[in-house]
């Protein structure tokens, strides 16, 4: 799951994501960049959706960053290549409010991918 304010990210099909220099921040060889599905969600918003990864990471610097319109990038980020899922009824009851409370209440910080299977969603969901 992944914390996204939503800018650029369905204009584009990119995802960055913070480098593991930056607090919350992964390796370049993390797994959940070799996921099969990301779940995006925005508090703010109220909106999650469901996408595919179809890359593999692509270290993007902080110009390069710039230069796409990313607001206020302060580093390099890995980047992935996502294609929505055209059937999200599969999360229509999923809260973004509430996915984004069960991460704080992990002890994650706002925007770090974390990894979750299915089950453990679902369960968490009930």
């Amino acid at each position: 799951m992944i914390r996204t304010p939503y800018l650029g990210v369905f204009q584009t099909g990119d995802r960055p994501v913070r480098t593991q220099d930056r607090k919350g921040g992964v390796a370049a060889d993390a797994g959940l960049l070799y996921s099969q599905l990301l779940l995006l969600y925005c508090p703010d918003n109220g909106k999650v959706a469901l996408a595919r990864i179809v890359s593999d990471p692509e270290l993007v610097n902080n110009d390069a960053m710039q230069s796409t319109g990313y607001p206020e990038p302060t580093s390099d980020y890995l980047c992935v290549q996502l294609s929505w899922l055209a059937d999200q009824d599969c999360i229509a009851h999923l809260s973004a409010g509430w996915i984004d409370q069960h991460v704080q209440n992990m002890g994650k910080i706002r925007g770090e991918p974390i990894a979750v299977n299915w089950e453990e969603l679902m369960k968490v969901v009930g």
